[in-house]
């Protein structure tokens, strides 16, 4: 185990090794794991060669070199370089040291040394070290949408994020863009999201310094609004918000909405109360504006329609109701009537009935003298 090689060490130095404790001031684990060895106040035992003092010394558990001494020599895994990394970017923004290549050295680059150590394969990592970037690490750089995106129930909105990328690695397929809560189904999952929690991949391999396009399809299974919170995954690695090997952006900070509304069918822009019966039907172009040129043009009078000389309505609405309106002179309804003393007998309501006929043709004040041979009174039409 690490803790178990920690105290081995341990012995070792304080024993055969001729030292007072571990002569590193700190230790990392193959697994991650950060370990305190020397107290920062006693100089360094490892560098040698009389480079110890005004230096920190960072032990790193494991073989890393491939040499017959290693029976399995461990390949650095990104775990152990990552919190390898931490460690010495931490102590160099408390202790004011700049990481480069002349102040975070290899054992073997210290003069007078002949040594392998930190081993290859932790040597050519080196330069990770004197990064102050994270091995997974982006900054959103744009997105397609600047508001809510806008769909009908079963539609599918196609949006995409462009995210930089500002860590030490490539990503690849292996890198996801993520909806949060972490490892939860989403209701927006279209038929094109790798699994309900894993939205996409770039969409080409992407270089530290370059920029991916992650697509987004957000699927609207139904009426409401879908509030998404993003964020990115280096699949069985680490989340990118999490230290030490993640870098970021931090979850919460990239998120977008999408609003599923049932299409607008119109009716109350373009239906009965816009353009209806309101607007261009009876009260706009029927009856009521026109109603004197539908009289002139065709007479409404008592009797036009069967069995209105006889039902006792005023059907014209003239003061004269049935066979006492001259209109039903004539009709079956009043051919044998009587007619009350003073009142005019069916003769004369045949005249008055053809004279109401004429009454569109006939304006106020205009005097009727002969039509059709019969001599008729002088009188005024209303």
């Amino acid at each position: 185990t690490v803790s178990g090689a920690v105290l081995s060490l341990q012995a070792w130095s304080m024993g055969g090794g001729g030292y007072c404790d571990i002569p590193y001031q700190f230790l990392v684990g193959v697994d991650g794991s950060l370990w305190e060895g020397r107290n920062l106040a006693y100089t360094s035992g490892a560098t040698g060669g009389g480079n110890n003092d005004g230096n920190i010394a960072i032990s790193h558990l494991g073989c890393f070199h491939p040499n017959p001494g290693c029976s399995s020599p461990d390949p650095a895994p990104v775990v152990m370089r990552a919190a390898g990394r931490l460690l010495t970017q931490t102590l160099a923004a408390e202790h004011g040291i700049v990481t480069d290549s002349n102040t975070l050295r290899g054992h073997r680059d210290w003069p007078g040394n002949a040594t392998a150590c930190p081993g290859d394969f932790l040597y050519a990592f080196l330069d990770e070290y004197r990064s102050s970037a994270a091995h997974y690490q982006g900054t959103v750089v744009g997105t397609s949408w600047s508001g809510p995106s806008v769909i009908e129930p079963g539609e599918t909105a196609e949006l995409w994020v462009d995210v930089r990328n500002d860590g030490l690695l490539p990503w690849t397929a292996n890198t996801r863009l993520a909806t949060l809560p972490r490892d939860v189904a989403s209701p927006a999952q279209a038929a094109s999201w790798i699994s309900d929690g894993r939205i996409s991949s770039p969409i080409t391999d992407t270089a530290p310094g370059a920029t991916a396009r992650f697509p987004i399809d957000v699927l609207g299974a139904a009426p409401g609004t879908l509030d998404l919170s993003l964020t990115l995954v280096e699949e069985w690695v680490t989340w990118f918000a999490d230290l030490p090997i993640g870098g970021g952006p931090a979850e919460g900070t990239l998120t977008l909405q999408v609003l599923v509304e049932e299409p607008d069918t119109g009716d109350d822009d373009t239906g009965d109360d816009d353009t209806g019966d309101d607007d261009t039907g009876d009260d706009d172009t029927g009856d009521d504006d026109s109603a004197s040129d539908d009289d002139d043009a065709t007479p409404n009078y008592e009797g036009d329609e069967p069995g209105e000389c006889g039902d006792g309505a005023d059907n014209d609405q003239d003061g004269s109701f049935d066979c006492d309106d001259p209109d039903c002179a004539g009709s079956d309804d009043c051919a044998t009537e009587e007619p009350p003393a003073g009142c005019a007998g069916p003769a004369e309501r045949r005249n008055r009935n053809l004279v109401s006929r004429l009454h569109p043709l006939v304006r106020l004040g205009m005097l009727l003298a002969v039509v059709g041979g019969l001599t008729l009174r002088r009188r005024v039409l209303v």
